[in-house]
């Protein structure tokens, strides 16, 4: 506790504070470890702690979809989420952390105690954060300017190809060859400086060739480490706006490696001594390129660009595997109809409908891992068509060691490099799976919405929370509504992989266009049932209201009667009439004839238990009959 009272007393935020004062806050908090590329929260999910980072550094980052962009990194001493003192909006931002990071974390429950136990030390911090966001407020609007203003200033270099010459302009560091790509393949405007993790991927492999080929002898120290200097900074988000070719286009990658090769190298220059274009020194051919082909980093990059973006899928399925569990546990007590075909069949509780999506989560998670092990066989060091031509001897073998090694991803070298250049199998095996998830996560969409309808003429029998409201005049599951059109954009673009598949390089850029949105379009976390969410989603079938009111007491049986009885209504309410008007045939349980069998022998409808009694008026789900709702008799 000394160590965190430490450190709260040399940040900022509670400045002035006496060691008893700080020694008591360090009792209200604890302290989270956090794994190398974990995330500590994401962009529009509810906030449930605010923190001070311990040990490591936790960048901040906005945007989804792959388009993310890097807006500041927190060191020792750096405060997140502290916008919790002041308001309950979600946050605005995500944050994760690259080599791992320790935060002394404050939970909501802490922050309410403070501010009933020391609402002078409560008030004080939140001026204090109020007067940090302002800071940041003016940072933000200041590089957004700087940003603005930013123009060429009509310099060019002179650069030239097998083709010819050609003036570039010379603030930019990509060079002739990507000039000539975003003027051949003006296709869809989607640019590779939106796939953040397919950059990151470039750079391991950029990296991870420079340094085998120093150690192989054929590529003099200072340009291998001034090639991994420069994709460092690629790793650390800089750069990427340099990456200004469109993700469709011909060639089978060949632009979009070239692209990466200059980039890299002329800030490789720079990081030398030398003028961008200055080829003479470092070449982005003879040297960023050195011992490669397109046709063994571009797959090798679009594999290892997946595995990176797995790894946010899985962490943010994760988090919703949880938040299901939760709800598994808080609604095990909750009983309810299960249903066949929309009609009711035999009771169950919420818990175990909540278990069961968790369940569901779980085995796609494992499915996910499953298939990103194929993603891992890699042909780095096959060059042109499988056979290692232009490599030295060792390179294939020492080279998959190295990304091993910089990227952390467990990657290894294919038993026939010829197979694995031309094979691309593994992206239509991921895309099923991906689609596996998709159509999981939709059915769990359906039944939320389904469980949620209402409120007068649905089935009720859960309450999402508000988000936004509806027409005409009632609130719409927006957000399950959007997961349903991820889910249809991922099955209109299923289809790219396998073309890969069938026609081999032509469309190799397919999977990585493909891929990597579909793993992005799944990542968003789960918000209609993430537990800590305003509200949370409350569980609203009618027994939960006799539990209530019965008192714990009460029998499981009688619970359950009071459902059915809640169901069946009374006498003269339609309900004879709807249940003499049953089918006489049911499928599940009990086989056919079970329905008129059933009835010959049930006794009547039993009436609410002693200390309840049915009057009018609107309420949870009350099935096909009379709504009504249970209270305590005058």
């Amino acid at each position: 506790m000394e160590r965190i009272a430490t450190l709260l007393g040399r940040t900022s935020l509670f400045s002035g504070a006496d060691p008893g004062t700080l020694r008591g806050l360090a009792d209200l908090a604890e302290r989270r470890e956090y794994g190398p590329g974990e995330w500590l929260f994401h962009e529009s999910t509810p906030r449930q702690w605010f923190g001070v980072v311990e040990q490591g550094e936790v960048e901040l980052v906005r945007g989804l979809h792959g388009q993310q962009r890097r807006l500041a990194v927190l060191g020792e001493g750096g405060v997140l989420s502290e916008g919790l003192l002041l308001d309950d909006l979600p946050h605005s931002t995500s944050a994760l952390t690259r080599q791992g990071a320790v935060v002394v974390q404050f939970s909501r429950t802490a922050v309410e105690r403070a501010r009933k136990e020391r609402p002078d030390l409560y008030y004080r911090v939140a001026a204090r954060v109020a007067q940090m966001m302002s800071e940041r407020l003016r940072f933000a609007a200041e590089r957004l300017a700087g940003e603005a203003a930013v123009t060429l200033s009509g310099a060019t270099r002179l650069e030239h190809d097998l083709l010819g010459e050609r003036e570039v302009p010379a603030e930019v560091y990509y060079g002739i060859q990507t000039l000539r790509a975003v003027e051949n393949f003006p296709i869809s405007g989607i640019r590779l400086s939106g796939f953040q993790h397919f950059i990151e991927a470039l750079a391991f492999i950029k990296k991870a060739c420079a340094l085998a080929n120093c150690e192989l002898g054929i590529l003099e120290r200072a340009r291998a480490e001034a090639i991994a200097a420069a994709c460092d900074e690629l790793l650390a988000g800089k750069l990427h706006d340099q990456f200004v070719v469109d993700m469709v286009q011909g060639g089978a990658g060949t632009s979009t490696n070239m692209n990466a090769n200059e980039v890299i190298a002329n800030r490789a220059l720079e990081l030398l001594g030398h003028e961008k274009g200055a080829y003479a020194q470092l070449h982005p051919n003879d040297h960023v390129n050195l011992s490669q082909s397109t046709n063994d980093v571009y797959p090798t990059a679009i594999r290892l660009a997946v595995n990176l973006m797995l790894q946010d899928v899985l962490a943010a399925m994760g988090e919703l595997k949880a938040a299901l569990e939760d709800k598994e546990h808080e609604f095990a007590d909750v009983l309810k109809m299960g249903r066949t075909q929309l009609q009711d069949a035999v009771p169950m509780t919420l818990g175990q409908e909540f278990g069961a999506y968790a369940v569901m989560i779980g085995e796609d998670m494992d499915r996910l891992r499953e298939a990103s092990n194929l993603l891992k066989e890699i042909n780095l060091g096959a060059t042109a068509i499988g056979t290692g031509i232009n490599s030295p001897p060792g390179y294939a073998d020492l080279v998959t060691r190295k990304l091993r090694e910089v990227s952390g991803v467990p990657v290894v070298k294919s038993y026939n490099l010829v197979e694995a250049t031309q094979d691309s199998g593994a992206y239509v095996q991921m895309s099923g799976v991906l689609k596996r998830v998709a159509v999981k996560l939709s059915k769990i969409c359906n039944d939320l919405r389904l469980l949620s309808s209402g409120p007068r003429c649905g089935l009720q029998e859960i309450r999402l929370p508000p988000m936004q409201p509806g027409d005409p005049g009632g609130g719409e599951p927006g957000l399950l509504r959007d997961h349903r059109q991820r889910h249809d954009h991922h099955h209109g673009g299923r289809g790219r992989p396998a073309r890969a598949e069938r026609d081999g390089a032509d469309h190799r850029p397919e999977p990585v266009r493909e891929l990597p949105d579909a793993a992005q379009r799944l990542r968003h976390p789960g918000q209609p049932v993430h537990p800590g969410h305003p509200g949370g989603p409350d569980a609203l079938p009618a027994v939960r209201r006799a539990q209530h009111r019965a008192g714990d007491g009460a029998e499981p049986g009688d619970r359950l009667r009071a459902v059915r009885g809640h169901r069946q209504g009374g006498p003269g309410d339609g309900g004879e009439r709807l249940r003499a008007g049953a089918p006489e045939e049911v499928d599940d349980p009990g086989g056919p004839g079970r329905a008129a069998a059933a009835r010959a022998h049930d006794p009547p409808a039993p009436a609410p238990p002693v200390g309840l009694r049915a009057s009018r008026g609107r309420s949870a789900p009350g099935g096909v009959g009379r709504r009504v709702r249970l209270r305590r008799p005058a």
